[in-house]
């Protein structure tokens, strides 16, 4: 299985934001699936509040091997989210690259070495 890293984030009842870039594991493809490359992804608005939330950018922590961001929650903040609170929620569902690994689907084989888009 092969790793790649994606970007998460989560708010703990501590009053305190995480943001992380984890290596995780890329499942082999399902039949009608294919894995992509990503070589482009856009950071949008609408991504500025899942990312950062409440948080206090200005007192923000980054760690040695620039892989986790901390930051504590502006006061009184937490009662706004309380639904999100010790979520560790991915982020970003947009960006292209090139199709690496397809499952074994004519659909998905078609695929196999072209740019895609994914929106």
């Amino acid at each position: 299985m092969n790793t790649s890293k994606q970007l998460f984030t989560h708010i703990s009842s501590d009053d305190e934001l995480t943001l992380s870039l984890v290596e995780v594991d890329v499942p082999e493809p399902k039949a009608h699936e294919v894995v992509v490359k990503m070589e482009a992804s856009p950071i949008n608005p609408s991504d500025m509040w899942p990312m950062f939330g409440p948080a206090n950018l200005s007192k923000a922590l980054l760690s040695d091997d620039k892989s986790v961001l901390t930051a504590p929650l502006y006061p009184g903040m937490l009662s706004r989210i309380k639904l999100r609170l010790d979520q560790t929620l991915p982020i970003g569902n947009e960006g292209a690259g090139v199709v690496v690994a397809a499952g074994d689907s004519e659909q998905a084989q078609a695929l196999m070495g072209k740019t895609v888009a994914l929106f």
